[in-house]
């Protein structure tokens, strides 16, 4: 028994492909948003928020208290007894004009909810990108296993071929010894890869909200590329949907309100209030008191407290109408940048892959020369490594597109489509 756990965990660290689990990029986006735990705490910092808007509507509405009580009253210089009352009350109140402070304040909550919402789209966004990129390293990452065990053969039939040459006086022990170092290497670079698949599985499970969960995953997709470069599109139409936009842009609405809220101090409060009450020595009580007032007040002078606050809250709206603008300048910049990489990492790839096909050719006819002694095997070598080095490249060039792809959608503030 003790052999046989033995041999589970050997296998599970040094085989990558046991325990797998296929999945594909919908799933990766279906978990993330059914399991990810840091979506799942944004969602309820926007209810919270949306809650706070929605009870902002009782300022416009009537104040209604009901009390009831027993009271126990003893005079012992007139009577030994106990003189018992009760007492019921209903008292309302309604705020007929307060300076439009309730109506700034329901606009500054309403302003608050769109920052939430625009703070909770870019959360999302910025989780639907660590999603995707964490796919794409992982769709890189077995791709690369893939590519380097066909180095590691090529590597081993250039040895095979070096060993030929050697055996028959044609090649020095130094260029042997160089292919055994390359065979060597690409055997370490194959393990690396294949402990990198786990490391990339465990970077998706954290992601998707698997927490616990130590499967290694096995993508069913390869790293896309259409070979469509996206259009360019207006610069200034497209960053006024963007988050950080939308949220300066509110930011910038909720100290308008309130700075007017805070002018609303120099202008007059109207209440309307009434009160129904009994009291009387039997239950249910007989004796009826109604009182209603009409109440207009008006501070004549809080120590300059007014002044001050409207000062205050005028510079915050000025220091929002800043903070807008900059915001809009840096993202004219950010768009301009990631746009640009994004069509950079697009239309190297066809380069690349000309270049594999242009090496690959270069490396079959070197091969043939010096098998017939036509070429110098510094010459050859040389060759070789830049073939190798190009199917590299050219995978290397298809997990930047992806990416690169993925930090434009999550800039412009792309969230999950079926959420």
């Amino acid at each position: 028994m003790k052999n046989f756990f033995s041999i589970v965990i050997v296998a599970y660290f040094f085989c990558p492909y046991i325990f797998s689990e296929t999945i594909d990029i919908s799933m990766v986006e279906e978990q993330t948003i059914k399991n990810n735990p840091h979506l799942k705490a944004a969602q309820l910092d926007l209810n919270n928020v949306k809650q706070e808007y929605a009870s902002a509507f009782s300022l416009f509405l009537p104040k209604i208290v009901f009390s009831g009580g027993i009271s126990d009253t003893k005079n012992e210089m007139q009577s030994s007894d106990t003189i018992r009352q009760y007492s019921l009350a209903l008292e309302g109140s309604l705020s007929l004009f307060e300076g439009f402070s309730s109506y700034n304040e329901l606009k500054e909550k309403f302003a608050k909810l769109k920052i939430a919402q625009a703070n909770y789209d870019r959360t999302v966004s910025d989780i639907r990108y660590e999603a995707h990129y964490c796919y794409a390293n992982l769709m890189w990452a077995y791709e690369t296993v893939s590519l380097l065990e066909k180095i590691k053969e090529r590597r081993k039939e250039n040895r095979d071929l070096i060993q030929l040459k050697y055996n028959s006086g044609n090649a020095d022990i130094s260029s042997l010894k160089r292919c055994d170092a390359d065979v060597a290497l690409a055997e370490y670079n194959l393990e690396r890869a294949k402990r990198n698949i786990q490391t990339a599985s465990a970077a998706l499970l954290n992601v998707i909200g698997r927490i616990d969960d130590i499967t290694i995953l096995e993508p069913l997709d390869h790293l896309w590329y259409k070979g469509e470069i996206l259009a360019k599109p207006d610069f200034n139409t497209l960053i006024v949907t963007i988050p950080e936009f939308l949220n300066a842009q509110h930011n910038f609405e909720m100290y308008k309100y309130i700075n007017r809220k805070s002018k609303s101090q120099w202008l007059p409060y109207i209440n309307l209030s009434g009160n129904v009450s009994k009291n009387d020595l039997h239950w249910v009580p007989e004796a009826q008191i109604l009182d209603y007032r009409l109440t207009v007040s008006y501070p004549l002078f809080t120590g300059g407290k007014r002044y001050r606050d409207v000062k205050i809250a005028s510079n915050h709206m000025k220091v929002a109408s800043y903070k807008l603008a900059a915001t809009v300048s840096s993202l004219k910049t950010k768009a301009v940048e990631y746009y640009n990489n994004l069509v950079d990492a697009c239309e190297i790839i066809a380069t690349r892959a000309f270049y594999v096909e242009a090496s690959k050719l270069q490396s079959e006819i070197s091969t043939k020369k010096y098998i017939n002694g036509l070429c110098t095997y510094y010459d050859w070598y040389s060759i070789e490594n830049d073939y190798i080095a190009a199917q590299q490249n050219l995978l290397d060039a298809k997990k930047t597109a992806s990416i690169e792809e993925a930090k434009w959608l999550n800039f412009i503030g792309k969230g999950f489509d079926k959420q």
